[in-house]
């Protein structure tokens, strides 16, 4: 009906003076026997983290009839056992972040998308998870949030940082050149609590 599109891996670029891209595919959305079809009009060359506003009335269609819900369980696991709280990167419309907070877990999202967080905050809101399910926007290699006290925390008056971060279903392969991959590692290293867990997928 109108012209959406799709991200897909493409780091095509052979010049080493300019930073690897991922191909954004603009398509026309069209009816299909087996539900939607996708027509490819034109390419344009866009940094990683870049299109994820204009991929979002797509995302959960995609990953019904991909991953689905199988990585689910894992994180749940993961983050029941880190008895605290947790923090999503890149939570995008809280394909994982909602089953996580439906199991108890107080969570934090954070992603760069409007979109996807509109999303993901009208999921929270009809599940009434509110109370344990707080969404920031942001940039995953610069959080806005605080680093936890060590000596604050040994001592239990300090709440700040996180038992658990986690990256799921790949979103660190959003971030194409390496120093960005070092920021975001440092940053989720940097706000987790003492003995703290992070998970990488």
């Amino acid at each position: 009906r109108n012209s959406k599109c799709k991200i897909q891996n493409a780091n095509t670029n052979k010049n080493k003076n300019t930073p690897p891209c991922r191909r954004l595919a603009f398509h026309s959305v069209v009816p299909a026997a087996n539900g939607f079809a996708f027509r490819i009009s034109h390419f344009a060359l866009m940094e990683g983290h870049e299109g994820w506003d204009d991929y979002a009335p797509f995302y959960d269609w995609e990953n019904a009839r991909t991953l689905g819900r199988r990585d689910v369980p894992f994180w749940r696991n993961m983050a029941r056992q880190a008895r605290g709280r947790v923090l999503e990167l890149g939570c995008g419309t809280g394909r994982i972040s909602i089953p996580l907070a439906r199991a108890g877990v107080p969570l934090t999202g954070i992603d760069r998308s409007p979109a996807m967080l509109a999303r993901a905050r009208t999921r929270v809101r009809r599940a009434k998870l509110g109370a344990s399910v707080h969404l920031v926007q942001g940039d995953i290699r610069s959080l806005p949030l605080a680093a936890p006290s060590e000596r604050r925390q040994r001592a239990r008056r300090d709440r700040s940082g996180f038992a658990l971060v986690v990256a799921p279903y790949g979103i660190l392969q959003s971030l194409l050149q390496e120093r960005d991959l070092a920021t975001t590692l440092k940053e989720g290293y940097r706000v987790l609590q003492p003995a703290g867990t992070f998970g990488l997928a």
